[in-house]
Protein backbone atom coordinates (compact mmCIF):
# COMPACT_ATOMS: atom_id res chain seq x y z
CA UNK A 1 0.00 0.00 0.00
CA UNK A 2 2.79 2.31 0.88
CA UNK A 3 4.71 1.99 -2.44
CA UNK A 4 1.09 2.69 -4.68
CA UNK A 5 0.66 5.26 -2.40
CA UNK A 6 3.83 6.86 -3.65
CA UNK A 7 3.70 6.04 -7.19
CA UNK A 8 0.41 7.73 -6.75
CA UNK A 9 1.66 10.64 -5.36
CA UNK A 10 4.54 10.95 -7.92
CA UNK A 11 2.43 10.79 -10.89
CA UNK A 12 -0.36 13.22 -9.37
CA UNK A 13 2.12 16.18 -10.68
CA UNK A 14 3.77 14.31 -13.77
CA UNK A 15 0.43 12.59 -15.18
CA UNK A 16 -2.89 13.42 -13.67
CA UNK A 17 -4.69 11.77 -16.58
CA UNK A 18 -2.58 8.38 -16.48
CA UNK A 19 -3.71 8.64 -13.07
CA UNK A 20 -7.62 8.92 -12.98
CA UNK A 21 -7.44 6.31 -16.17
CA UNK A 22 -5.92 4.11 -13.40
CA UNK A 23 -8.26 4.75 -10.45
CA UNK A 24 -11.16 3.88 -12.79
CA UNK A 25 -9.89 0.11 -12.00
CA UNK A 26 -11.18 -0.51 -8.75
CA UNK A 27 -8.68 -2.35 -7.44
CA UNK A 28 -6.58 0.81 -7.96
CA UNK A 29 -9.21 3.80 -7.00
CA UNK A 30 -8.20 3.43 -2.77
CA UNK A 31 -4.63 4.69 -2.84
CA UNK A 32 -4.94 6.94 -6.10
CA UNK A 33 -7.66 8.40 -3.78
CA UNK A 34 -6.12 8.09 -0.53
CA UNK A 35 -3.02 9.86 -2.19
CA UNK A 36 -5.11 12.72 -3.47
CA UNK A 37 -6.66 13.16 -0.28
CA UNK A 38 -3.39 12.80 1.55
CA UNK A 39 -1.65 15.61 -0.31
CA UNK A 40 -4.96 17.92 -0.21
CA UNK A 41 -4.78 17.40 3.60
CA UNK A 42 -0.81 17.46 4.35
CA UNK A 43 0.23 20.53 2.10
CA UNK A 44 -2.64 22.78 2.87
CA UNK A 45 -2.11 22.12 6.42
CA UNK A 46 1.64 23.35 6.07
CA UNK A 47 0.92 26.18 4.08
CA UNK A 48 -2.00 27.57 6.62
CA UNK A 49 1.40 26.63 9.72
CA UNK A 50 3.54 28.78 7.48
CA UNK A 51 1.08 31.91 7.20
CA UNK A 52 0.31 31.32 10.79
CA UNK A 53 3.75 31.68 11.44
CA UNK A 54 3.95 35.06 11.27
CA UNK A 55 2.02 35.88 14.57
CA UNK A 56 3.74 32.53 16.22
CA UNK A 57 1.63 30.87 18.75
CA UNK A 58 -1.52 29.36 18.76
CA UNK A 59 -2.13 31.18 15.56
CA UNK A 60 0.17 28.37 14.14
CA UNK A 61 -1.99 25.13 14.57
CA UNK A 62 -5.23 27.24 14.14
CA UNK A 63 -3.99 27.97 10.81
CA UNK A 64 -2.61 24.24 10.03
CA UNK A 65 -5.87 23.12 10.96
CA UNK A 66 -8.24 25.59 8.78
CA UNK A 67 -6.66 25.26 5.85
CA UNK A 68 -7.13 22.19 5.32
CA UNK A 69 -10.93 22.75 6.47
CA UNK A 70 -11.35 25.31 3.38
CA UNK A 71 -9.92 22.46 0.72
CA UNK A 72 -12.98 20.16 2.28
CA UNK A 73 -15.44 22.70 1.62
CA UNK A 74 -14.34 22.88 -2.04
CA UNK A 75 -14.09 19.13 -2.29
CA UNK A 76 -18.04 18.96 -0.85
CA UNK A 77 -19.35 21.63 -2.63
CA UNK A 78 -17.79 21.44 -6.14
CA UNK A 79 -17.77 17.42 -6.86
CA UNK A 80 -21.83 17.62 -7.10
CA UNK A 81 -21.60 20.73 -9.15
CA UNK A 82 -18.90 19.47 -11.79
CA UNK A 83 -21.17 15.62 -11.86
CA UNK A 84 -24.42 17.49 -12.61
CA UNK A 85 -22.53 19.28 -15.30
CA UNK A 86 -21.04 16.41 -16.86
CA UNK A 87 -24.72 14.73 -16.84
CA UNK A 88 -26.56 17.95 -18.03
CA UNK A 89 -24.20 18.38 -20.87
CA UNK A 90 -24.16 14.65 -22.65
CA UNK A 91 -21.13 12.49 -20.54
CA UNK A 92 -22.77 10.83 -17.67
CA UNK A 93 -20.17 9.19 -15.44
CA UNK A 94 -20.07 7.41 -11.85
CA UNK A 95 -20.05 9.79 -9.11
CA UNK A 96 -16.66 8.14 -7.98
CA UNK A 97 -14.71 8.95 -11.00
CA UNK A 98 -16.23 12.68 -10.58
CA UNK A 99 -15.05 12.61 -6.47
CA UNK A 100 -11.31 11.11 -7.74
CA UNK A 101 -10.99 13.95 -10.52
CA UNK A 102 -12.14 16.99 -7.47
CA UNK A 103 -9.64 15.29 -5.46
CA UNK A 104 -6.82 15.12 -8.08
CA UNK A 105 -7.77 19.17 -8.41
CA UNK A 106 -7.16 19.62 -4.72
CA UNK A 107 -4.15 17.30 -4.43
CA UNK A 108 -2.12 18.51 -6.44
CA UNK A 109 -3.16 22.20 -5.65
CA UNK A 110 -1.88 21.28 -1.87
CA UNK A 111 1.19 20.05 -3.49
CA UNK A 112 1.56 23.41 -5.21
CA UNK A 113 1.07 25.30 -1.89
CA UNK A 114 3.66 22.55 -0.05
CA UNK A 115 6.38 23.79 -2.79
CA UNK A 116 4.96 27.33 -2.31
CA UNK A 117 5.46 27.40 1.74
CA UNK A 118 8.98 27.58 1.71
CA UNK A 119 8.97 30.83 -0.52
CA UNK A 120 7.08 32.34 1.45
CA UNK A 121 8.27 31.65 4.98
CA UNK A 122 11.63 33.08 3.84
CA UNK A 123 9.51 36.00 2.68
CA UNK A 124 8.52 36.58 6.33
CA UNK A 125 12.10 36.54 7.62
CA UNK A 126 13.46 38.75 4.77
CA UNK A 127 10.52 40.79 4.78
CA UNK A 128 9.97 41.66 8.40
CA UNK A 129 6.45 40.71 8.57
CA UNK A 130 4.79 42.82 11.09
CA UNK A 131 6.34 46.01 8.78
CA UNK A 132 5.31 44.56 5.44
CA UNK A 133 2.52 43.01 6.68
CA UNK A 134 -0.23 43.81 3.79
CA UNK A 135 2.87 42.80 1.07
CA UNK A 136 2.97 39.40 2.72
CA UNK A 137 -0.81 38.90 2.86
CA UNK A 138 -0.67 39.58 -1.21
CA UNK A 139 1.56 37.53 -1.74
CA UNK A 140 0.63 34.63 0.66
CA UNK A 141 -2.79 35.07 -1.32
CA UNK A 142 -0.82 35.45 -5.02
CA UNK A 143 0.41 31.73 -3.91
CA UNK A 144 -2.11 30.39 -2.89
CA UNK A 145 -3.70 31.65 -6.01
CA UNK A 146 -1.00 29.93 -8.42
CA UNK A 147 -1.31 26.89 -6.15
CA UNK A 148 -4.99 26.56 -7.13
CA UNK A 149 -4.63 27.39 -10.53
CA UNK A 150 -2.40 24.14 -10.49
CA UNK A 151 -5.10 22.36 -9.86
CA UNK A 152 -7.47 23.84 -11.55
CA UNK A 153 -5.65 22.63 -14.55
CA UNK A 154 -6.86 18.91 -14.03
CA UNK A 155 -10.43 20.39 -14.73
CA UNK A 156 -9.18 20.27 -18.55
CA UNK A 157 -9.90 16.17 -17.37
CA UNK A 158 -13.25 16.44 -16.66
CA UNK A 159 -14.10 18.04 -19.87
CA UNK A 160 -13.74 15.57 -22.47
CA UNK A 161 -16.67 14.42 -24.13
CA UNK A 162 -19.15 16.57 -23.09
CA UNK A 163 -21.03 18.64 -25.98
CA UNK A 164 -19.61 22.05 -24.23
CA UNK A 165 -16.27 21.70 -22.54
CA UNK A 166 -15.55 25.23 -22.58
CA UNK A 167 -18.65 25.82 -20.77
CA UNK A 168 -17.92 23.45 -18.10
CA UNK A 169 -14.52 24.03 -17.68
CA UNK A 170 -15.62 28.02 -17.52
CA UNK A 171 -18.16 27.12 -15.08
CA UNK A 172 -16.36 24.87 -13.09
CA UNK A 173 -13.44 26.87 -12.40
CA UNK A 174 -15.64 29.66 -11.50
CA UNK A 175 -17.30 27.81 -8.66
CA UNK A 176 -13.77 26.72 -7.62
CA UNK A 177 -11.95 29.62 -7.49
CA UNK A 178 -15.32 31.61 -5.68
CA UNK A 179 -15.89 29.00 -3.17
CA UNK A 180 -12.39 28.15 -2.20
CA UNK A 181 -11.78 32.26 -2.06
CA UNK A 182 -14.60 32.42 0.06
CA UNK A 183 -14.00 29.70 2.70
CA UNK A 184 -10.46 31.13 2.95
CA UNK A 185 -11.88 34.32 4.06
CA UNK A 186 -15.21 32.86 5.64
CA UNK A 187 -12.44 30.97 8.26
CA UNK A 188 -10.32 34.15 8.55
CA UNK A 189 -7.71 35.37 10.63
CA UNK A 190 -5.02 33.94 8.96
CA UNK A 191 -2.34 36.71 9.40
CA UNK A 192 -2.27 38.57 12.32
CA UNK A 193 -0.21 41.53 14.10
CA UNK A 194 0.93 41.94 17.54
CA UNK A 195 -1.79 43.64 19.14
CA UNK A 196 -4.36 41.40 17.24
CA UNK A 197 -6.28 39.19 19.46
CA UNK A 198 -5.63 35.30 18.81
CA UNK A 199 -9.07 33.64 17.89
CA UNK A 200 -10.19 30.79 15.77
CA UNK A 201 -12.54 32.53 14.20
CA UNK A 202 -13.76 36.03 13.12
CA UNK A 203 -17.21 38.06 12.60
CA UNK A 204 -17.80 38.11 8.86
CA UNK A 205 -16.24 41.42 7.19
CA UNK A 206 -16.72 42.49 3.85
CA UNK A 207 -15.88 40.99 0.95
CA UNK A 208 -12.65 38.81 -0.22
CA UNK A 209 -12.30 40.95 -3.25
CA UNK A 210 -12.40 43.97 -1.71
CA UNK A 211 -10.21 43.17 1.17
CA UNK A 212 -6.84 42.25 -1.74
CA UNK A 213 -8.07 45.25 -3.20
CA UNK A 214 -7.21 47.15 0.16
CA UNK A 215 -3.95 44.73 1.15
CA UNK A 216 -3.13 45.86 -2.43
CA UNK A 217 -3.26 49.09 -2.38
CA UNK A 218 -1.39 49.20 1.50
CA UNK A 219 1.45 47.46 -0.04
CA UNK A 220 2.09 50.12 -2.22
CA UNK A 221 1.73 52.49 0.83
CA UNK A 222 -1.36 53.37 0.03
CA UNK A 223 -3.61 53.31 3.57
CA UNK A 224 -6.56 55.37 2.90
CA UNK A 225 -8.50 52.34 3.19
CA UNK A 226 -7.40 51.20 6.12
CA UNK A 227 -10.30 49.83 8.45
CA UNK A 228 -9.31 52.58 11.94
CA UNK A 229 -11.16 50.95 14.37
CA UNK A 230 -10.34 47.17 14.91
CA UNK A 231 -6.71 46.52 13.82
CA UNK A 232 -7.37 43.20 12.78
CA UNK A 233 -6.78 41.12 9.79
Amino acid sequence: MTARLDASLAELLRDPAALLRRAEDPRAARPVALACLLAALGGSAVFGGTVGALRGGLQIPFAAVKFPLVTLVTLITLTPVLHTLAAVLGRPTHFARTATLVLLLAGRAALGLLAFAPMLALALVVFDGYRNYHLLALLAAVLFGLASGLGARVLTIGVAGVRAPRVVLAVATAVYFVVTAHAAWTLRPWLLRPRSEVTFLRAPEGLVTERLGTAARSSMGDYAAEPRASGRR
